[in-house]
């Protein structure tokens, strides 16, 4: 479940909003997070406080669209048999079709915004806050605060590879629920931004509904979720699409 931390930093990050500039806040869609003119965007993702790597997340995100279209169409794989198990395909494309479109997503207070990719630095000092989260933790690497459309991506998201290598796939040892493998599979920018996305759409298609209990990362304890469990849990998706099998 989010920290006291993390819900205090949102509502901080939330109250900056009235002080940025009205062409800002026109631009987010009401989301202005800062008062830096230094936007961008990728179909309907808006990429904001990128600088310099703002064309790499616009790298990142048209990569993510295509390897998407791919895992949309394998629900009868054994990565999809051994993180969804017998869920239903259609709930977990309607996820993955949410991340590939970048459907405006309903947030607290605010309505429709488009979904928007937040990089972190010490410079803006209305996402300053974040910056100290990301800080605080190697282990940081992406923050999706609940009720919002937003994705902070920490400096350490760029140290990670893109994409899964073609070799990248989980052995699964169903008899004792184990995903037998050589590297951790979610962990490049493509797996961490997948599971992050797929919490805010999960919410956003699924009536508003959380993760039971939050998010679990494990890839083993990801395998033994039952289907109902793994279709509300952020990193099944991010370990699913990551898994080339």
């Amino acid at each position: 479940m989010p920290s006291t931390l993390l819900k205090t930093s949102v509502l901080f990050t939330c109250l900056l909003l009235v002080h940025a500039r009205p062409q800002d806040r026109a631009q987010a869609g009401g989301f202005a997070i800062g008062a830096v003119n230094d936007w961008a965007s990728s179909g309907n993702y808006l990429i904001y406080s990128c600088a310099s790597e703002a064309a790499d997340v616009k790298n990142i995100l048209d990569s993510t669209y295509l390897s998407l279209q791919t895992a949309i169409l394998a629900t009868d794989s054994a990565a999809y048999k051994a993180f969804f198990r017998s869920a239903d395909p259609s709930s977990m494309t309607k996820v993955l079709n949410g991340i590939t479109a970048g459907t405006n997503i309903t947030t607290a207070g605010y309505g429709s915004r488009r979904p928007t990719m937040v990089c972190v630095n010490a410079i803006d000092p209305q996402i300053h806050t974040m910056w100290k989260l990301c800080q605080d933790s190697e282990d940081t690497v992406v923050i999706q605060p609940p009720e919002t459309a937003i994705v902070f991506l920490c400096p350490i998201f760029f140290d990670r590879k893109p994409l899964p290598q073609s070799t990248d796939c989980g052995v699964v040892n169903h008899a004792r629920t184990r995903l037998m493998q050589q590297s951790y599979i979610a962990g490049t920018q493509y797996g961490f931004l997948v599971q992050a996305l797929a919490d805010m759409y999960i919410r956003e298609t699924m009536g508003g509904r959380s993760a039971l209990g939050g998010d679990v990362r494990d890839e083993n304890a990801c395998l033994a979720l039952p289907a109902d469990q793994a279709l509300m849990n952020p990193s099944s998706y991010a370990f699913y699409v990551s898994s080339k099998c």
